[in-house]
């Protein structure tokens, strides 16, 4: 079985188009790009360990990996806005606020290591914009270790606005081809990724031009 979190790092990859954000005073609803969820084998109770959205008041792009625990139906509440900190973080960027536009995301979640704090680096249309810190995905379902090592634990994925926190609204928009790495990777392969365009929908194992190649691992 494959390890959780990747113990090398993480990548996101996705195109989004927006066509109509909702109002953030009377229909304020997040664009949920990405969710991830984990839960032990014969429980209920499902826990978010990373997640990615626009928020409606502003259209930042905020990315999380704050454990907490996944709402009922409707109990989630859109109007509270996320509050910044060593596990959440806010990008802000022209073009992601533009309305009908297709436009390439990429995240690198980078792991920390003994000369290096963890992060996370947005790269739109292929060109990087920012690195904050941010904690790494914690190993542990409860992040303080509070499960079982040896608990099997299944983890999964909520692409667009989980079933849970769905609600009538304003907002339209749509997504793209949408990958997940078990890894990071370049700078000059996150400008091949966009190059390749919203209609891709290969693996990344043709050769990109003449003996490049884009080989990856994705989940």
């Amino acid at each position: 079985e494959r390890l959780f979190p990747p113990q090398s790092g993480l990548t996101f990859s996705t195109w989004i188009c927006v066509d109509k954000f909702s109002s953030s005073v009377c229909d304020p609803h997040p664009v949920r790009l990405l969710t991830l969820v984990r839960n032990i084998q014969g429980r209920d109770d499902s826990f978010i360990c990373l997640s990615v959205f626009f928020a409606s008041r502003d259209r930042a792009l905020f990315v999380s990996t704050q454990e907490t625990q996944m709402p009922a139906s409707g109990g989630a509440d859109l109007h509270q806005a996320p509050i910044l900190n060593d596990t959440t973080v806010r990008f802000w960027c022209a073009e992601l606020t533009q309305e009908g536009q297709w436009r390439h995301v990429c995240l690198i979640f980078h792991k920390a290591g003994m000369l290096k704090n963890s992060s996370v680096s947005l790269f739109v249309d292929g060109v990087h914009t920012s690195t904050q810190k941010l904690h790494y995905i914690s190993p542990n379902l409860g992040g303080t270790g509070t499960a079982s090592p040896n608990a099997a634990t299944s983890v999964f994925a909520y692409v667009g606005t989980p079933p849970q926190l769905r609600r009538a609204s304003k907002l339209i928009w749509r997504q793209g081809p949408f990958h997940l790495v078990e890894d990071i990777i370049a700078s000059s392969a996150v400008s091949a990724l966009y190059g390749l365009g919203p209609n891709y929908i290969g693996s990344f194992q043709a050769p990109l031009s003449g003996t490049s190649y884009c080989s990856l691992v994705w989940i």
